[in-house]
């Protein structure tokens, strides 16, 4: 309802003011993408009838394009009435829902659960700071940089909220994740952005070229915004992935190696020394004692030789 006030009248009435529609795409895109995803593993998790026995890659996709329908429908609704803007939009919806039903398709479905788990934190965090942004802005000096830095810093947080997220996720659950399965939870929400904002400027350039050029204002504001919003899926990216790598090697992976120590400490682990002993005894028994003909041969013909070598007549006779 607050999507068809602030934007849909709007670009409705006046087709040239899509600046602020274009500049709302990236919230849509991750949020479709992710609502896709979480509807493919809904799918691949709980199919029933006739999907039962389908391969997972198809019940996940399943369950994404039903949601991209779903939301191209609405996206269509929204914007009825505004030319070939609504066909735009519809066409974004629908695809954002495909892609993260085939998210969800690859059998880690652990990680990408994580991942989704971490998106949620980031859409959380962008929600509050377009919430608090006016506000926010108003405590700052407003500079050609200031958008910048928003979008900077507040892709650092959103990572760190996000990988830290990813991370509790899989150690909870237990999945036998390794450490790239960790860099990859922590790093997927901000892939998500990433895509989110590539969606974004194809999708502006096209919205740009059916309903004119924006005035000068407006343009510089487009640039600004985008070019933090990309700042800040970047941001994110790597703030994610590295923050799931550091709580996975400070907390999984000191635990583990505490526990390796101190069971070599209590004796739980098997001797060498004497592992390597009692192998050279057996190896003694099996030359000199053993009840083959091989063994005895071999035993008599090397008495022999010790005795014909320490003997001084066996050498004198050998000479003659």
């Amino acid at each position: 309802m607050g999507l068809r006030t602030l934007l849909g009248e709007s670009v409705t009435a006046d087709p040239s003011r899509v600046v602020p529609l274009i500049i709302s795409l990236s919230s849509m895109v991750i949020g479709v993408v992710f609502a896709g995803a979480v509807c493919g593993l809904m799918a691949a998790s709980w199919a029933r009838g006739p999907l039962a026995g389908l391969p997972r890659p198809v019940t996940a996709t399943v369950g994404g394009v039903v949601l991209g329908v779903a939301a191209a429908t609405c996206g269509y609704l929204v914007f009825a009435g505004a030319g070939a803007i609504p066909i735009i939009v519809a066409g974004v919806a629908g695809i954002s829902g495909l892609i993260g039903g085939l998210l969800a398709a690859p059998p880690k479905g652990a990680v990408i659960a994580a991942g989704l788990i971490g998106t949620a934190a980031l859409l959380v965090f962008l929600f509050l700071r377009g919430w608090f942004m006016t506000d926010l802005l108003d405590l700052l000096v407003r500079t050609p940089d200031t958008f910048r830095w928003i979008g900077i810093i507040g892709g650092v947080v959103a990572g760190m909220l996000a990988g830290l997220a990813s991370y509790l996720y899989l150690r909870r659950r237990n999945a036998g994740t390794g450490l790239y399965g960790f860099m990859l939870g922590g790093a997927l929400p901000g892939i998500l952005w990433l895509l989110s904002e590539v969606a974004t400027r194809i999708a502006g350039a096209v919205l740009l070229s059916y309903a004119g050029q924006p005035q000068l204002a407006d343009s510089l504001y487009l640039g600004q915004a985008g070019d933090a919003q990309l700042n800040g899926s970047l941001a994110a990216l790597f703030t994610g992935a590295t923050t799931a790598i550091l709580a996975f090697g400070l907390l999984d992976g000191g635990g583990a190696k505490g526990k390796n120590s101190k069971g070599g400490k209590n004796g739980k682990r098997a001797p060498s020394n004497g592992t390597a002993k009692g192998g050279a005894a057996a190896k003694t028994v099996n030359t000199k004692g053993g009840k083959g003909p091989g063994n005895k041969a071999k035993t008599k013909t090397t008495v022999g030789e010790q005795r014909k070598k320490s003997s001084p007549t066996a050498k004198t006779h050998d000479s003659t």
